[in-house]
C-alpha cells in the first residue's frame, strides 16, 4: 500500500519528532487532556515479519515539513497447514 506521510527507521526519530509537534502545538495543555500527542506511528513490516519503519500518514507541517510517498507492508499471519 502506497501511504503519503512520514517515515522514521527508529522509534527514537519517531519520539523525537513526536516531541517537538507536542512543544510546537502546545500538547498536552494540561494533564487531564484527552490529547496526549500530535501524532501516533504505524509500522512498516518487512516480508518477514520484522518491524522495517515507523510511519505517521498526515498532511504537511510547519515542524515536519512535506510528507512523501513510500510504500507500507501489513504485519503477515502465517498460513496454517492442516
Amino acid at each position: 500500500m502506497i501511504v503519503l506521510g512520514y517515515k522514521f527507521l527508529t522509534i527514537e526519530d519517531f519520539n523525537t519528532s513526536n516531541a517537538l509537534c507536542n512543544k510546537y502545538y502546545g500538547i498536552p495543555v494540561n494533564d487531564t487532556d484527552t490529547t496526549r500527542n500530535w501524532i501516533a506511528y504505524s509500522i512498516s513490516y518487512t516480508v518477514s515479519n520484522e518491524i522495517d519503519f515507523y510511519f505517521w500518514v498526515g498532511n504537511e507541517t510547519i515542524i515536519l515539513g512535506s510528507p512523501t510517498e513510500f510504500e507500507v507492508r501489513e504485519k503477515t499471519e502465517p498460513i496454517q497447514m492442516k
